[in-house]
């Protein structure tokens, strides 16, 4: 019977209970499932760290959550990180470590190195075994003990050195059937109790007993919370209850109390900071409890349930979270958060089902009724109105039809409690008298016919009573008498400024509560002032316009007006749509708009209206979300969805109530709150330097960058990070840990010394970049706010990028050591630099005195010379007439021979002179002629053969009996013996001998002048040759002489394109040599006795008429088309032959014609062709005389000749002829011989210059076709290998020595060689360099210094593009060959 009762006094105390709860709903802030990166729907467990992060444990991996990303840790096919991807406890230990509980054991995060390690599992044992499934971990940081509670496997103890101890498992006698451990609380004195699957079983680790609690009335438990101090909640199969329990010396006693929420299956509890009780069901989501004391002392309790409007929400954690909230996570709809204050903003809508509300949730406007009350109009839903206290609609004060009533247009309560609204289409407006339930038309004495035309969007009430109305036609104004009749209805767009842009699309009307102004905003038309004087029509009203100028920084900001406000404190405020809300300075005479928009903080710069509250802060609807401003610091703090707001995209309409409130309009519905609910109160985040990245690659602890570890633990834990000079791109991961709104949430940086200022961002944008900074050290300074604007303390971090090694100290030493050394090798090359300038300045000097002493000798001697001139003449003649007399006179005839041998000798001096000076300005010429060479210096010799005699000197000549002829210049060949042996008579002493030897080989003719005399002294070697100069050994046996004759010979010799040496020793004589390319084949005789004959037998032959020269078709006559352009000068007397051969010629080449050979001598001097075509016999200048003059000359030897002859039966005669001609062509001759002979000239021409081409000098062969231009070329080359390594060469040095004139040289070399003397001498360097390269094995900096370049880049960049690989290769590769 007793039982009876007792339960019967139960069933009451919960039925009362039952009638004390108050259901609500509970809404979430938060919802993240794997669509946000979660990597499991089914969330096991979480975990808030001391850092501030949240662990989620799932069934799938683990996840790491900021508040702004999911970071992902689960085993994959190539990586294992965990003993199990299915997560189900996390707990932290003091060093800061996670401990994972999973399905197969324990996994240990280490969090400064982010790293993670598998503890403890059975597979390490057996790898076929599995478990044990970890459920709860309990970490005692005093007694150093960790308590890991398992489903089957018992209690597993490790000590915080992450040693496994022991394993304890409850007694079989607790259980048939294995134990599941759940839910777990550390009591004292090592006791621990656990909720398991046969109720509670409490744990003494000093003892290593179990003991079940209260076993028969908790028969299976999920989770136990601690209440207080004395009391537990323990959830059960059904329901939960609370247990009061106590220590009583040695051990803890229990006694259960009532049973909650019978009806439910619960598996999880939380009690929060707050004390709200959260349960979590196995099915029906969440119940929330508001005070859980109240719920323990059966008091009136709020309760609020959430289901998520799924079938079934299956609740599996829930832990408090910072910021008064709340984590739920769940089985199957993933991650929730709740906030634990309630939402201070309130909505209404139409599915919220209110009686008398309005139908549609497009709210268009609000009118403030009294201190609590608004009446609302919404766009086809009507009119309302609301009670902000009691949060419900109240039924309409007057009478409208339901037609009416959802047409009826925006509403207005006016300062005598009537109603101003439009009611239906095209009917104007209506009113509502006081106390009236009566809805009339408003109609006017005067202006009656405008009320039809006004679609208010915007009321305003002057302290006149007069109503102003804003909307779709421009502004009206309703004047009211003090009876409250309409006398007057009036449109601004009558006033003269409208006269021409008539006024539309008023957005809003305000009365200026301090000054007599009405200001008017509009959605295109900027903002406008009207003065107002109740006496004045409105047409004759003061109207000011505002509108938005680029030009002038303190023009309103957007031509589209939204809202005007001026505060108390008389500062007038302007909302905008695109330029955000502008302070209004002067607003009283010229305005000045300052402007605030989103680069200050306001989330959109769409604002749609603007309130304020009792601290003067505005408060700022937008198209995206609701803004408070701080007037004070000009600073924004946002409200999204994220703080509560039911939506963002609010409308024009709001009002502000006494009682606190604040209404909004939205488009999808109503949004009111007030603002003392709005939390002024709030944590600071915490802030965490998470990561850095360097060009883009996150670097985490431990990892390798440039072959070392850069973090050896996480960077949050670390004060200074160290990088490499070519490390300076990188960015820090900064993490703001709050959890909510990340658009009013911010965060401040600034990297010392590059920043001086605070670079401020939303904490949503996490990165602070910096490229290419410079070596040095930096400090990163960091700070981050809540939604209050509060800041934290400066968290610091040094990062030092250290130089490059030439940036270190020890390199800024070496480099002034270098500097040093630099400065004294520049200072010491300067002083010797300008010591050899001095020393060339003054040797320039001597060599400019030496040539002007030159210069005057030679004036001097010309002058001389002039002047002997004519007592010589005076002289000759007399003695050859004497000579002539007694030349029969043995005595008188010797002496008269000597004196004209003498007076001859003196005429020879003098003319030497003259052609001295001749050959110093390039005019003397060369006169070639056939001579027998032998006679010619038989002669000469002849004429020693006394002064030998006479001085008892030997003289011989030593020769072969071979006869040698020559082609060269008779009188200068005969100066330069005369000057050689008149000097070996000079230097020599009675008995010496005087040798003359000559020889030739190849088309080379030697002589040698030796002698047994003094010698010359190796010092005056080098200087014999040059002009005028005299031995340094001051002795007469070593002077003497005008230093003339033997620079005068070498001047003659170059210019045969010979060679002329000298060897000598002192006291044992001098050897003289002479080269020169003058040999022939051919007496001048024998050629001029051949000339003769073809000439005579020429003027015997009948010269044949063209028409009887074999014909040929000129189109089947095929020539090479590179042949075009040249040349050809054509010499014939006959004009109707000129003509003829011409015309032909024509047709192939380009041909000039002349009718004798001077004419064509003389246009050669101005044009050079590429083929001389001339007839044997002309007047003037035949065919002969001007082949000679043409081969003999150095400038035209290279072009051919060919000569036309009219006898067939002379070839001996035309073969024997030296300095002949390249082809003859015998008269009457086939066309396509004569053209194909041209271009087989012009063929072997160019063959020739690329022959040339070589950039070695050639070899002369005897038989040569070019023997003039071969001896032409070794010329040269010998120039350019004497100035191989002059990089300032001079080509019209070149030239001169070359005796010619820089014109002829160029088109010399050209016509030669088919290029210009510099890039031939460019190629002959080439070579010569590769040639140093392999076989004198130099260096390149040797190399191209050697070879007269002045830069290596340039040297290497030709000689690349002569030979496709740079020197060093070129220079390896050839000796790699060398050596295979």
């Amino acid at each position: 019977m007793l039982k009876h009762i007792y339960k019967l006094f139960f069933l009451i105390v919960f039925s009362i209970c039952g009638l004390f709860a108050q259901n609500r709903k509970l809404e979430y802030s938060l919802k993240l499932t794997i669509s946000e990166g979660l990597a499991h729907n089914g969330i096991t467990t979480l975990f808030e760290d001391s850092k501030g992060y949240l662990w989620i444990g799932t069934y799938d991996g683990l996840n790491k959550y900021d508040g702004y990303q999911l970071k992902t840790f689960k085993n994959t096919i190539d990586k294992n990180i965990l003993v199990s991807n299915r997560v189900r406890e996390i707990n932290q230990d003091k060093k800061g470590n996670l401990w994972i509980g999973t399905d197969e054991g324990i996994t240990i995060y280490n969090y400064s190195e982010e790293k993670f390690k598998n503890l403890y599992s059975s597979k390490f044992k057996n790898k076929t075994a599995s478990g044990p499934i970890v459920r709860s971990i309990i970490i005692n940081n005093d007694n150093g003990l960790v308590v890991c509670a398992t489903e089957k496997d018992g209690v597993l103890v490790f000590n915080d050195d992450y040693n496994f101890l022991k394993q304890y498992v409850p007694p079989r006698s607790f259980s048939k059937e294995e134990i599941l451990f759940h839910h777990g609380i550390e009591l004292k004195n090592g006791n621990y109790l656990y909720s398991t699957s046969i109720g509670l079983i409490q744990f003494n680790y000093k003892t290593k007993k179990f003991k079940q609690i209260l076993k028969e009335t908790i028969k299976f438990s999920k989770s136990v919370s601690r209440v207080d101090n004395n009391t537990l909640l323990v959830t059960k199969s059904q329901g939960a209850c609370f247990v009061d329990f106590e220590f009583n010396k040695k051990e803890y006693t229990f006694k259960s109390k009532q049973v909650k929420f019978k009806s439910e299956q619960l598996n999880s509890s939380l009690i929060d900071s707050v004390g709200n009780l959260w349960l979590g069901t196995l099915n029906n989501g969440i119940i929330h409890v508001n005070d859980v004391n109240s719920l323990k002392n059966n008091r009136k309790i709020k309760q609020a349930v959430f289901k998520n409007k799924v079938k079934s929400l299956r609740t599996s954690c829930i832990i408090p979270g910072i910021n008064k909230s709340c984590w739920v996570g769940t089985f199957n709809e993933g991650l929730f958060k709740f906030e634990l204050n309630e939402n201070p903003f309130k909505k209404y809508s139409v599915e919220m089902g209110l009686e008398n509300g309005v139908k549609s949730n497009f709210i268009n406007n609000i009118s403030v009724i009294d201190n609590s009350k608004v009446m609302i109009s919404a766009s086809r839903g009507g009119i309302g109105i609301f009670n902000t206290t009691h949060q419900k609609f109240k039924e309409l004060p007057f009478n409208l039809s339901e037609k009416d009533f959802l047409v009826s247009g925006a509403a207005f309560v006016d300062s005598k409690k009537n109603t101003w609204l439009r009611v239906g289409n095209g009917l104007g407006i209506s009113r509502v008298r006081r106390g009236s339930r009566t809805v009339e038309r408003v109609e006017a004495s005067e202006g009656n016919s405008l009320i039809k035309h006004i679609q208010p969007r915007s009321y305003a009430e002057d302290k006149y009573g007069n109503i102003w109305i804003g909307g779709y036609s421009g502004l009206h104004k309703i004047s009211v008498n003090k009876k409250g009749d309409v006398t007057k209805i009036e449109s601004l767009n009558a006033h003269p400024i409208f006269k021409t842009n008539q006024l539309d699309l008023v957005r809003y009307v305000y009365v200026d509560p301090s000054y007599e102004f009405l200001w008017i905003g509009a959605d295109s038309s900027g903002l406008f002032r009207i003065s107002l004087d109740n006496k004045k029509p409105l047409d004759e009203l003061v109207v000011k316009h505002f509108v938005n100028d680029k030009n002038n920084k303190f023009s309103i900001s957007s031509n589209f007006v939204t809202s005007i406000i001026r505060l108390p404190n008389e500062e007038l405020w302007i909302g905008t749509e695109g330029g955000g809300i502008c302070k209004v300075l002067e607003s009283d005479t010229e305005p000045k708009f300052i402007p605030f928009s989103e680069k200050h903080g306001l989330s959109n710069n769409v604002v749609k209206s603007i309130l304020y509250d009792e601290e003067h802060n505005l408060w700022i609807s937008t198209n995206v979300g609701l803004n408070k401003f701080n007037t004070k610091d000009n600073s924004f703090r946002r409200f999204s969805k994220f703080d509560g707001l039911p939506f963002e995209d609010f409308w024009f309409s709001s009002a502000r109530l006494n009682n606190g409130y604040m209404l909004f309009s939205g488009l999808d519905g109503l949004c009111y709150f007030n603002t003392k609910d709005i939390s002024n109160r709030e944590t600071l985040p915490k802030i965490e330097f998470e990561e850095i990245s360097i060009f883009n690659k996150p670097i985490s602890p431990k990892d390798t960058l440039n072959d070392r570890v850069l973090l050896d633990k996480r960077l949050n834990e670390l004060n200074k990070i160290t990088l490499k000079h070519n490390e300076n791109v990188f960015s820090v991961k900064l993490t703001s840990l709050h959890f909510s709104n990340p658009e009013n949430h911010f965060i401040k940086y600034r990297l010392l010394p590059i920043n001086e200022e605070w670079i401020e961002v939303p904490s949503s944008q996490q990165y602070a970049q910096y490229n290419g900074l410079p070596p040095g050290e930096y400090k990163l300074s960091v700070m981050a706010s809540n939604s209050l604007n509060n800041w934290t303390k400066p968290r610091e971090l040094s990062i030092i990028i250290k130089p490059p090694f030439w940036r270190t100290i020890w390199a800024y030493i070496l480099y002034f050591i270098l500097g040093a050394l630099l400065i004294y090798t520049v200072g010491y090359f300067i002083l010797r630099f300008q010591s050899l300038n001095h020393n060339l300045e003054i040797e320039q000097l001597e060599k400019n005195n030496v040539k002007e002493m030159n210069a005057a000798k030679l004036r001097f001697f010309s002058n001389i010379s002039h002047e002997i001139k004519t007592p010589i003449t005076l002289i000759s003649g007399p003695v050859s007439i004497l000579l002539e007399r007694f030349k029969n006179n043995a005595d008188v005839k010797p002496k008269l021979e000597l004196v004209q041998r003498q007076s001859k000798k003196i005429s020879q001096l003098i003319d030497q002179v003259h052609d001295f000076q001749r050959a110093d300005a390039n005019l003397l010429k060369m006169n070639y002629t056939t001579f027998c060479f032998n006679s010619f210096l038989q002669n000469l010799v002849s004429d020693f053969n006394f002064m030998a005699k006479n001085d008892k000197k030997t003289l011989k000549l030593v020769t072969n009996n071979d006869q040698v002829y020559v082609s060269a210049d008779k009188d200068k060949l005969e100066k330069i013996l005369n000057n050689l042996i008149n000097n070996a008579f000079k230097y020599t002493k009675t008995g010496d001998l005087i040798k003359i030897n000559y020889f030739q080989k190849n088309n080379n003719l030697t002589v040698v002048v030796a002698d047994t005399g003094k010698g010359i002294d190796s010092d005056d070697l080098p200087h014999v040759f040059e002009r005028f100069y005299q031995s340094h050994i001051k002795h007469e046996s070593f002077t003497g002489g005008s230093g003339i004759g033997l620079a005068f010979s070498k001047r003659l010799v170059d210019m045969h394109y010979g060679y002329i040496k000298v060897d000598s020793e002192v006291k044992k004589g001098s050897k003289f040599t002479v080269c020169l390319p003058i040999i022939t084949t051919q007496t001048e005789d024998s050629q001029q006795e051949n000339e003769l004959k073809i000439l005579t037998a020429e003027n015997e032959v009948e010269a044949p008429e063209p028409q009887l020269i074999d014909s040929v078709n000129i189109e089947s006559i095929k020539v090479d088309g590179r042949f075009s352009d040249s040349q050809i000068f054509f010499a014939e007397d006959n004009t109707d032959m000129r003509l003829f051969v011409s015309s032909v010629l024509s047709n192939f080449f380009k041909v000039k014609t002349f009718t004798n050979g001077q004419e064509c001598l003389d246009a050669m001097e101005n044009e050079w062709p590429d083929i001389v075509l001339s007839d044997v016999q002309m007047p003037e200048l035949n065919g002969f005389e001007l082949c000679k003059r043409i081969k003999t000359d150095i400038k035209t030897s290279h072009i051919p000749v060919v000569l036309l002859t009219a006898l067939t039966a002379i070839d001996d005669q035309i073969h024997g002829l030296s300095d002949g001609a390249d082809a003859y062509i015998k008269k009457p001759f086939n066309v396509q011989h004569l053209v194909t002979r041209v271009e087989t000239l012009l063929r072997n021409r160019k063959k020739l210059r690329e022959r040339f081409q070589i950039e070695f000098p050639l070899t002369l062969e005897k038989d040569s076709e070019a023997i003039k231009d071969n001896v032409f070329l070794e010329k040269l080359y010998n120039l350019m290998a004497e100035n191989l390594d002059n990089q300032e060469i001079d080509f019209n040095d070149l030239a001169k020595k070359l005796y010619l004139n820089r014109t002829h040289f160029y088109q010399k070399v050209k016509a030669l060689t088919n290029q210009t003397p510099f890039e031939l001498l460019k190629m002959y360097r080439l070579k010569k360099a590769a040639e140093f390269l392999v076989q004198k094995k130099l260096s390149v900096n040797e190399v191209y210094i050697m070879t007269g370049f002045k830069s290596r880049t340039h040297f290497s960049k030709l000689f690349k593009e002569k030979y496709n690989v740079t020197p060093g290769k070129y220079a390896s590769k050839k000796k790699s060959n060398l050596n295979n």
